[in-house]
């Protein structure tokens, strides 16, 4: 159960919700998923809990938190988790503890009552309809040759107004303001069961259907439905994360790392690189929730993966959780605004941006030795992390020379997007590479090395025209700059870069 919850029951009787801590029993519960924002957002702190006890004002409370306690009342529950007033927000200790427990919450909520279309508080749940009814009953009647046969009594057929084309559960759901904010993915792919309170009706969502107000049956989505999926796994979650993991295919799959590994097997991790797809590009109001707030996720998938979490990578799928990359190169991407690092340079939590995962592959993994840490900023291991290291040996060779990718045709290896050509000491070009900032690697002083993470049997895809012609000579690799300390290294990107770039043995490196 969760720590807190808040008690509707009162109202009955015309008294205000309390706040209920330490309930003794296993009850039903509704969880609210809302966006932040607007003229107040009511907080329960270490100085007013006590007077929340005794009694919420409700002239206190936001539209949004109004009309989702009305909800649990007509659906005649008692208790409703909202995250503002049932965790102490002034207090880091009580956040931080609530926040790894976030996973829980949501997965044993009879309900999540999602604020699809709200924009701040002030928007609510229950929005003003068109004022036409959907759908009418027509009288069934025999065909005869009279102008007004005599209908057959109790038989009807429904004629039903045809849903306009932008109000579909992709546009106000998946589309929609919620779903712009990272919080709120885990609560949506977490959830057993969701009412998504759109602008011009309701949607439901389970682990087995999508069901549309107007139509009131099940739905298939079309193309750009699928397009918002979590890759194979689905973005509904009728499709999608927990029923993946579940599924036979995935389940108790071993932790150790494939050395070797084809295109065509299906990989255990995909569901993980999917979500941080989707994840990855939506917006934080504090960039050091960057962790925490798909640590609920995290969670669940260690315990199906039986795995070691490692600042948001994998250690059982190490060498493909390092080939992470900016989605695009027109947005690329950004430095948090903090003057301290929320993560290694090895994460892609260290940025600000959509990225992608470079897991299709086929080949050898070339590093070998791994010993991983990671320092903790509290005592949650899938929260904020103040470090971390990877230790490894790997074949390593030095850039001589990164020059900036203008055009599309100096993208000569297939890689779209690409925005670096890698060259030898005779100004050759020998791979193509993403530099996680441009601005960066060109203002350094510093080396720049490649590290080969994996050696491809056949070749990437897309397939340019270089690869298919030296099929089984490439690598992806990591980018990496030295630091003040020996053999002590940072990422700085990932590259596609041809096998022949490395000579000599493995070297002992790290990365931080």
């Amino acid at each position: 159960m969760p720590t807190r919850l808040v008690d509707v029951s009162s109202m009955d009787a015309g008294g205000a919700p309390v706040l209920v801590e330490g309930v003794p029993a296993v009850v039903d519960y509704l969880a609210l998923s809302h966006r932040w924002g607007g003229s107040k957002i009511a907080q329960t702190t270490s100085t007013n809990l006590q007077e929340h006890k005794q009694g919420i004002p409700v002239q206190s409370l936001n539209r949004t938190f109004q009309d989702a306690i009305t909800a649990a009342r007509k659906l005649g529950y008692r208790y409703i988790w909202i995250d503002s007033l049932c965790i102490l927000q002034d207090s880091r200790e009580d956040w931080t503890r609530e926040a790894s427990r976030m996973a829980l919450v949501y997965q044993n909520a009879d309900i999540t009552l999602s604020a699809a279309c709200a924009t701040s508080g002030d928007t609510g749940l229950f929005q003003s309809r068109e004022g036409q009814t959907s759908s009418v009953k027509v009288p069934c009647s025999r065909l005869r040759d009279e102008l007004d046969p005599p209908p057959i009594p109790n038989c009807y057929f429904t004629v039903r107004k045809k849903e306009r084309r932008d109000y579909t559960f992709t546009k106000e759901v998946a589309e929609g303001p919620l779903n712009t904010r990272a919080w709120t993915l885990q609560e949506r792919c977490l959830s057993r069961r969701i009412v998504h309170y759109a602008r011009t009706q309701l949607y439901w969502e389970c682990q087995t259907s999508i069901r549309v107000e107007s139509l009131g049956s099940n739905i298939i989505p079309g193309p750009r439905e699928r397009s918002e999926r979590f890759g194979d796994m689905g973005g509904a979650l009728q499709d999608g994360f927990l029923k993946h993991l579940l599924s036979s295919a995935s389940i108790g799959r071993a932790p150790d790392m494939d050395l070797e590994r084809q295109k065509i097997n299906i990989n255990a991790y995909s569901a993980w690189y999917y979500l941080l797809s989707d994840y990855s590009g939506r917006d934080l109001t504090v960039g050091s929730d960057k962790l925490p707030a798909i640590s609920g996720v995290a969670r669940v998938f260690a315990e199906h993966r039986n795995d070691t979490y490692l600042a948001g990578l994998w250690k059982g799928d190490l060498p493909s959780g390092l080939l992470w990359r900016y989605a695009t190169a027109r947005l690329g991407f950004q430095r948090p605004l903090s003057s301290s690092p929320r993560a290694p340079s090895w994460s892609w939590a260290c940025w600000d941006g959509a990225i992608i995962t470079e897991m299709d592959w086929d080949g050898r993994v070339e590093i070998e030795d791994i010993t991983a840490s990671v320092q903790l900023v509290g005592t949650d291991p899938f929260g904020a992390v103040k470090s971390g290291s990877l230790r490894f040996r790997g074949p390593l060779a030095p850039i001589h020379k990164l020059s900036q990718i203008t055009m599309p045709a100096q993208q000569t290896f297939g890689l779209v997007d690409a925005n670096v050509q890698l060259c030898d000491a005779a100004g050759a070009v020998f791979g193509n590479g993403y530099a996680d900032s441009y601005a960066e690697v060109a203002d350094t002083s510093s080396l720049i090395f490649c590290l080969m993470v994996v050696s491809v049997f056949v070749g990437f895809s897309p397939f340019s025209l270089q690869v298919l012609n030296a099929k089984g000579k490439w690598a992806w690799c990591l980018m990496l700059r030295e630091t003040a300390d020996q053999q002590v290294y940072e990422r700085v990107g990932i590259a596609q870069v041809h096998q022949s770039a490395f000579s000599g043995p493995k070297s002992a490196i790290t990365i931080v």
